[in-house]
């Protein structure tokens, strides 16, 4: 056989595997090449000698032994597998009766309340925890009940400090946040202290003024103050 012929016989092999013959018209098998092959005529006289007609359609009897081989070791495997299977459902007690999984709530039990009943325990009381979801908010501290540090414990640190909290944008400060800025507070020192707070109001968090160029007051000196230790 020439390349041509060697391609188109392999062209008709893999046909007739996939469908299990191929037709004996020969223009049929030519439209199936859709053009591939130049010279069909001579192509088909090499490779029209491969394949037996029966009941007028052809075989090619080493591709139809190949198959015979693959059907019967694909039945052995079949055949494998259902008695691995059986042997499982002999050693495996009442595999088809197995007790099925309980539902996840019986009558008895009491279920959870829906969104927007109810939710009063059997004790008539209402459970104090929050729904799920909702965000707690933290206890918030008094100004004039704050301790403030030995340092910057001046009526003015005070009123500066009562100042900032009744406009932080946060709003006043939690224990744990008080605890902070206070030590904070307390590092700077009573001018320090004054002019962060003041400089932070309407602001979250402290803030030292830098220079007068930003816009914001400076305090006054000390010594200006009318204000005099407590």
């Amino acid at each position: 056989m020439d390349f041509e012929a060697v391609g188109l016989y392999w062209f008709l092999l893999s046909r007739e595997w996939q469908t299990g013959y191929l037709t004996a018209d020969e223009n049929v098998l030519q439209r199936l090449a859709a053009g591939r092959v130049r010279d069909w005529h001579s192509a088909w006289k090499q490779v029209r000698p491969c394949f037996e007609e029966r009941d007028g359609k052809l075989y090619n009897a080493r591709l139809e032994a190949e198959r015979a081989i693959a059907d019967q070791f694909s039945m052995r495997q079949s055949g494998k597998a259902k008695a691995r299977w059986d042997r499982f459902k002999a050693t495996t007690p009442c595999p088809g009766n197995a007790a099925a999984m309980p539902r996840h709530s019986h009558g008895n039990a009491s279920a959870m309340p829906r969104t927007g009943q109810d939710k009063t325990g059997q004790d008539g009381t209402t459970p104090l925890s929050p729904p799920r979801g909702a965000k707690t908010r933290k206890a918030r501290i008094d100004p004039a009940t704050i301790d403030l540090p030995a340092k910057i414990n001046y009526a003015d640190v005070r009123a500066a400090l009562t100042d900032y909290l009744a406009t932080r944008k946060g709003g006043a400060w939690d224990e744990k946040l008080a605890a902070v800025r206070l030590k904070q507070l307390d590092e700077w020192g009573r001018e320090r202290a004054i002019a962060a707070l003041r400089h932070s109001v309407g602001y979250q968090g402290l803030f030292e003024p830098s220079t007068p160029k930003n816009g914001r007051p400076i305090p006054p000196p000390l010594e200006a103050s009318p204000y005099r230790p407590l």
